[in-house]
């Protein structure tokens, strides 16, 4: 168990970010490995409508998809990288 306000190791990789409705700017800045701030501009210039929750702000997977596709793509394959999972079906070529 961790003493009161102990972190963990610098290099641990954040969890897996799993599929839900709505994701915590917070979330999607771990994942990305960048600020929140940054992350909470990005979708301000791509007109990402975001709520706030208490201290946090949200984003509905929907709007992201809708207007940030390619953010929403790579922060999946930044997820599967990280965790091992497969990019692809096929086994690579072999020689």
């Amino acid at each position: 168990m961790k003493a009161r306000g102990e972190r963990g190791a610098a290099d641990e990789s954040p969890a897996p970010l799993s599929l839900k409705g709505m994701y915590n700017i917070g979330q999607l800045a771990k994942v990305l490995n960048i600020s929140r701030h940054k992350v909470k501009k990005y979708l301000e210039t791509e007109g990402v409508p975001m709520s706030r929750c208490g201290r946090h702000y949200v984003v509905l997977l929907s709007d992201l998809s809708e207007r940030c596709r390619q953010l929403l793509e790579t922060i999946q394959e930044t997820d599967r990288i990280r965790h091992g999972m497969r990019l692809y079906d096929e086994d690579p070529v072999s020689e």
